[in-house]
């Protein structure tokens, strides 16, 4: 199995997979195969393998595993885009973690290779804004 997700990120096809596992809800086997192929095989993990499994954490509000990931492809010089950062400052925000939301925001901005989103903006204001109704 984990022969043919080397095989199927190397070809291409690594997102269809991580997005099935997304789709049926899987996060925790998305996020794992991506971590067993990011050490197995770096240079086949992209960014788009990162974002699918970035949206899926997101969706079950995994904001601290979205925000090591964050920063697991900084250091391995994957490239980040606004997808990578919005998703994290969802997952932030849907785990009522508004500081995190803003500061992920706020290192999106500090990065010169990526252009803050108006989308990513709103979900960290919002998460900022709910945390401080009564």
């Amino acid at each position: 199995m984990r022969t043919l997700l080397l095989a199927c990120l190397a070809s291409g096809s690594g997102r269809a997979q991580l997005s099935a596992l997304r789709a049926s809800s899987d996060w925790d086997g998305a996020h794992g195969l991506l971590w067993w192929a990011l050490r197995e095989a770096p240079s086949s993990a992209e960014t788009i393998h990162c974002n699918v499994v970035l949206a899926a954490l997101s969706d079950a509000a995994e904001w601290e595993r979205a925000l090591v990931l964050l920063e697991h492809m900084r250091a391995a010089g994957l490239p980040r885009d606004g997808y990578s950062f919005s998703s994290a400052i969802c997952a932030c925000a849907r785990a009522g973690q508004p500081e995190a939301a803003v500061e992920t925001f706020k290192a999106m901005c500090a990065d010169d290779s990526v252009e803050p989103s108006s989308v990513a903006f709103n979900t960290a204001l919002s998460a900022a804004q709910r945390a401080s109704d009564p």
